[in-house]
């Protein structure tokens, strides 16, 4: 609206006082009433007080209409009393009072006979430099200038304790929201739970779904989210660290947040509730998988050893190191001994030392937790390189010098090599391996072991068929007979894979020798199950174990199976009858 008003600035130096003892008188009774209101805040909301503070203002200037105005892209009433009286005023005005810190009179406005005051505000708070306070009143003229300016500052100072004491019971009410936030804490179970819990309830907090709560293990370049806290590390032995992050577009839901006193709580009582998860996680989700309680599995000479001496290996504690060929079965061995431990379930964290580099950070981490009945299971350390080699000897140097009595982990290798060969020629570090075989166990190849060969393959017939949930089938005679001849070149591996294989086949309730090699491969091992056996006698036996395994391949055709052989039909007959195979005599012909 077009201005018409007559316009005054007041004098800048003049002391704001009131015009007389009943404008001081009424000074007071102002300043009793506000000060009864602040008792007011806990049962009552800001805009409300806001709202009776101005009432009474009203009341005691006798005036029409008392508002506070902000500008917040453009001005807005904030709190008023006096409906129709506060009608919309020229911005200019506004922004002059604000430029020029002055009161502004305005004449015969918005009537003839009525008058106006804009007056700033001076105080500590920073929302207050952009608040403008208007009062309207009939006959209300600029010789109340003093009396005026002097409410305005009676004001000010009580709008300055209503938001420290609303900010202090704001304060105290995000105290008692937090001290809930933490009973659920209690309730989490692992510490990806905890921090989606925590981002649940800072959502609800802060009214919006932009926030996140994350432990960041990487940087991501291409993460353009706002950091808005990061916590200190985690624990004095972890780097690890806490982030709230959020869009950017949320910046405009977070003025209101004490981010000081938040992040004073999240690290008093947040981060300790992290740190004791993560003791948690470090031993039960180490491994992404749950340790079985089955026995070690065989009936062989080094098998029975490894149970007789397991509880002296267990009790010592003193790096373990396990040789033997590749699939010899050092890493079931391993676990068996890392679960008879007392405490030591789900407390395996395994490595491979050829990936150890990608992983070294996880491994240094679980290495230094400290945690009663930590085992690391290092496989292959044979192929550690060079580089590692030296970083775990330094490792394991600075454990002996915190620990002194005993290693802080148990910690179990296993090697495909001969280790000490391997330090002669150069090729392993000699202290690394001195420290890791403290105490050593060689798992022969599996022909070595023929006790171990039968329950081996019964275990593992059980666990597959019982996987898929079909009904387990038996091997048949000519089925262990093969197993017991066949020299297993891939050991405890190779066996498991045969039988895994069964899976495919058709097999049905009983396990053939053609079932288990049907690529008819050609046993390398001799019968030995009696010492004082001829060769001539063990080389008939291998003959009619290789005969009959051919004819199950053909399914009892023996056209076909003398072409697997290689051999003549009449040829094959012959054999078989010299053999005793009972087989020749009951097929008279061939499908």
């Amino acid at each position: 609206m077009a201005k018409r008003a007559k316009i005054h600035w007041s004098n800048s130096s003049m002391e704001p006082v009131p015009s007389d003892m009943a404008d001081a008188a009424m000074l007071l009774e102002l300043n009793r009433e506000w000060t009864e209101l602040l008792s007011e805040l806990v049962d009552r909301s800001y805009s409300e007080l806001l709202q009776e503070c101005l009432t009474i203002l009203q009341r005691h200037l006798g005036v029409q209409a008392v508002g506070l105005y902000d500008f917040d892209d453009e001005w807005k009433l904030i709190e008023g009393v006096g409906g129709r009286s506060l009608a919309p005023l020229a911005a200019d005005y506004f922004e002059d009072v604000l430029e020029r810190n002055q009161t502004l009179y305005l004449a015969d406005e918005p009537a003839l006979g009525w008058g106006q005051f804009l007056l700033p505000f001076t105080s500590e708070e920073d929302w207050l430099d952009s608040v403008v306070l208007r009062l309207v009143g009939r006959k209300l003229d600029l010789e109340e200038l003093p009396t005026v300016e002097a409410v305005r500052d009676l004001f000010s100072g009580f709008l300055q304790l209503l938001i420290r004491n609303q900010q202090k019971h704001k304060q105290l009410l995000n105290r008692l929201q937090w001290e809930m936030f933490t009973q659920d804490w209690k309730k989490a179970s692992g510490i990806s739970q905890l921090l989606n819990l925590l981002t649940v309830q800072l959502q609800e907090f802060m009214k919006s779904s932009q926030l996140q709560v994350e432990l960041p293990t990487l940087i991501d370049p291409s993460d353009q989210r706002k950091v808005l806290w990061r916590s200190a590390p985690v624990s004095e032995q972890s780097s690890l660290h806490i982030e709230i992050r959020c869009t950017a577009s949320m910046d405009g839901n977070l003025k209101e947040i004490d981010w000081n006193e938040l992040s004073e709580f999240l690290n008093t009582h947040f981060l300790p509730r992290v740190n004791e998860l993560r003791q948690s996680d470090l031993r039960h989700a180490a491994l992404q998988w749950k340790q079985s309680q089955s026995p070690l599995i065989g009936n062989s000479d080094p098998i029975s050893l490894i149970r007789k001496e397991a509880h002296q290996l267990i009790q010592g504690r003193f790096p373990l190191l396990i040789s033997g060929s590749r699939g010899v079965g050092k890493r079931e061995a391993a676990l068996y001994l890392a679960r008879m431990r007392v405490g030591s379930q789900d407390l395996i964290a395994e490595f491979n030392a050829g990936t150890l580099q990608q992983n070294w950070t996880v491994f240094s981490e679980i290495f230094n937790s400290r945690i009663v009945g930590q085992t690391i299971l290092l496989r292959n350390i044979d192929c550690l390189p060079q580089n590692l080699q030296e970083q775990i000897l330094k490792t394991l140097r600075r454990s002996d010098e915190e620990s002194q009595s005993q290693f802080p982990c148990w910690i179990i290798s296993t090697s495909t090599t001969d280790l000490h060969q391997a330090v002669q020629a150069g090729e392993f570090h000699k202290e690394l391996y001195r420290r890791i075989s403290l105490s050593a166990l060689q798992i022969p190849a599996l022909h070595q072991r023929p006790g171990d060969i039968l329950p081996l393959a019964e275990h593992f017939l059980k666990e597959v068929f019982k996987g898929i949930g079909k009904k387990i089938p038996e091997f048949s005679a000519d089925a262990r007979e093969l197993m017991q001849l066949y020299r297993w070149p891939g050991n405890v591996t190779e066996l498991k894979s045969v039988i895994q294989r069964l899976t495919w086949q058709r097999v049905g309730s009983v396990v053939a020798s053609a079932d288990l090699f049907v690529d008819l491969q050609v046993p390398q091992k001799l019968n030995s199950e009696t010492e004082d056996a001829t060769l001539a006698d063990a080389t008939l036996d291998f003959q009619r174990a290789y005969i009959r395994a051919a004819i199950s391949k053909a399914d009892g055709n023996m056209t076909e199976a003398a072409k697997l052989l290689g051999l003549h039909r009449t040829n094959f007959y012959r054999k078989m009858h010299q053999l005793k195979i009972i087989e020749a005599d009951e097929t008279s012909h061939d499908d």
